[in-house]
């Protein structure tokens, strides 16, 4: 295992990689100015001899050394300030990673490990973050103004436990603590942009646009991705030894951080939303199975079975035991799912909610345009052979009658917009959610609603999964349900209980078809009950 290195030796470390970088810009832009300088040399050439008979020499169209490389340095400072302007909220972006809720009991628990691991380490002022996806990954970057970043995804926070957790953000502050952070983030700034260039420049190609300048940059962006590749893979691969052997030092845990590993790799989900020239500040790579000599040149982790077999080393514990305690914290984990009852309605018997499970039959006429003062329609039996549907919902008079003559309560955070009933705060599944007591109505936000989505501690009762196979069977005639009341403008509408805005009624997403209420003001989702439920259900099924 290395030593800790000193903070002196990681400053010098980092400063001259940081200029190998930009020497290996300005080497690109020379590679890359000296042909558009020939070609703009034999085309002055042949405007001005055109018609004089004199023969074409080297001398005459070969550019100068001195003004290609001035000209090259000039570019490569102009484009090395503009990568790194703002670097830390562009890579957020990029990241599409959102700051942690305080109120969030998973979010919290990574904010508790993160300080842990920052006092005992001593590192700098560490910013968390969560990307929104069932994907398994973590990452860590520079804003280049002394501080880092600290990423985890939803997927890891809620499919690993707290040791797994502790061992994957020690390995990210293997490489805060190390200073290779601050060169993966500027090689990232400077050469990760190439790859989503290559398919802008793919995607103008086969379309038979951009013209002259766009099949001139094809030839020269796959020259300077390929050579940006290899470099950041070389820098990348030692640095993510170092960081595991890091990792070990801070937890003394090794077992952990091999296990997170194998369940990251066997995570159906991927590695989210990181794009390919962003790699390299991961955990886990975009290609865990990279085959062939390119392939395994370009590749920004070593394979994570050599890492595995690094850390099993440290512990003195071979496959065979690794292996069956990695079975054992499978099902640890499942155990750990669907053990939460979801809120229900105070004043609603099981006999009710099963008798509001009855389906209504499909038709194809359009919807009806609800009025205020309409009563609620009493849905037909479903006839001999046809597919159940979930239970229509309430119109938007019958919601405001219905809160028109609920009595006030006390103590709530706002009003039900379904039955007037007092709203409260309910954590579900570790984030801070508004229910209704009353009907069982669930208020939360898309970041939220993403958050549950990615946790599975909640446990279904059958009517909910009836309404979740009930969707899925019927997904495509609800959606033409939902098309037919867009064009139509007959969507009932009830009020936001944040903003009082009318909320549009759509489905949640054209692939999983629950009807919500939304607000796009506020960012709010309105569930009615067993919706949110529902729609977990869906995602768990086809998320297994």
């Amino acid at each position: 295992m290395p030593a800790t290195k000193t903070i002196f030796q990681v400053e010098r470390e980092a400063r001259w990689r940081v200029w190998a970088l930009f020497g290996l810009l300005v080497a690109l832009f020379v590679v890359c100015l000296v042909p558009l300088a020939v070609i703009a040399g034999c085309v002055l050439w042949l405007l001005q001899n055109a018609n004089r008979g004199t023969a074409l020499t080297a001398g005459s169209i070969l550019p100068s050394a001195g003004g290609v490389l001035l000209a090259a340095l000039l570019l490569a400072l102009l484009y090395w300030f503009l990568s790194r302007r703002g670097a830390g909220e562009r890579l957020v972006r990029m990241m599409h990673a959102r700051p942690l809720d305080p109120n969030d009991r998973f979010h919290h628990q990574l904010s508790d490990i993160v300080d842990e691991i920052r006092l005992a380490a001593g590192g700098p002022p560490v910013r968390c973050l969560t990307v929104p996806t069932r994907s398994m990954n973590a990452f860590t970057f520079s804003d280049l103004h002394g501080g880092a970043c600290i990423g985890v995804t939803e997927g890891a926070l809620s499919n690993l436990s707290r040791r797994q957790l502790q061992g994957v953000v020690a390995h990210e502050f293997g490489h805060v603590l190390s200073g290779d952070y601050i060169t993966a983030t500027t090689a990232c700034l400077l050469f990760g942009v190439y790859s989503s260039i290559q398919d802008s420049i793919g995607d103008e190609v086969a379309a038979g646009s951009g013209g002259g300048p766009i099949l001139l940059l094809g030839l020269f962006v796959p020259l300077v991705q390929a050579a940006s590749a290899v470099t950041n893979a070389a820098l990348s691969r030692q640095r993510e030894w170092e960081a595991d052997a890091a990792a070990v030092r801070y937890t003394r845990d090794p077992l952990s951080l091999a296990q997170a590993l194998q369940m990251m790799v066997r995570s159906p989900g991927g590695v989210g939303y990181i794009p390919d020239g962003m790699s390299a500040l991961c955990i886990r790579p975009t290609n865990p199975s990279a085959t062939g000599f390119f392939a395994r040149a370009t590749a920004t982790h070593p394979p994570v079975d050599d890492r595995i077999t690094r850390l099993l080393n440290s512990a003195h514990v071979g496959w065979d035991a690794f292996m069956k305690q990695d079975a054992e914290a499978e099902a640890a984990l499942v155990q750990r799912e669907h053990v939460s009852r979801a809120p229900e309605p105070d004043d609603v018997t099981a006999t009710d909610r099963l008798a509001q499970m009855v389906a209504a039959p499909i038709v194809a006429a359009p919807v009806a345009t609800a009025t205020p003062d309409a009563a609620p329609a009493t849905p037909a039996p479903p006839a001999a052979g046809t597919a159940a549907m979930p239970p229509a919902p309430l119109s938007a008079g019958s919601r405001a009658a219905a809160a028109a003559a609920r009595p006030s309560g006390e103590g709530g955070v706002g009003r039900c917009p379904s039955c007037g009933a007092s709203l409260e705060r309910f954590d579900y599944e570790g984030t801070d959610v508004v229910i209704c007591r009353s009907c069982g109505g669930r208020l939360a936000s898309t970041s939220q609603v993403q958050c549950i989505l990615t946790r599975r501690e909640m446990r279904f009762d059958e009517r909910q999964l009836a309404l979740a196979a009930a969707a899925v069977e019927n997904g495509d005639e609800l959606r033409r349900r939902d098309h037919q009341r867009r064009l139509s403008g007959q969507t009932a509408t009830i009020a936001c209980p944040h903003c009082g805005r009318p909320m549009m009624r759509r489905l949640y997403s054209y692939d999983h078809a629950i009807e919500v209420d939304f607000c796009s003001v506020c960012d709010l989702f309105w569930f009615d009950r067993d919706e949110l439920e529902a729609l977990q259900a869906i995602v768990e099924r086809q998320s297994p």
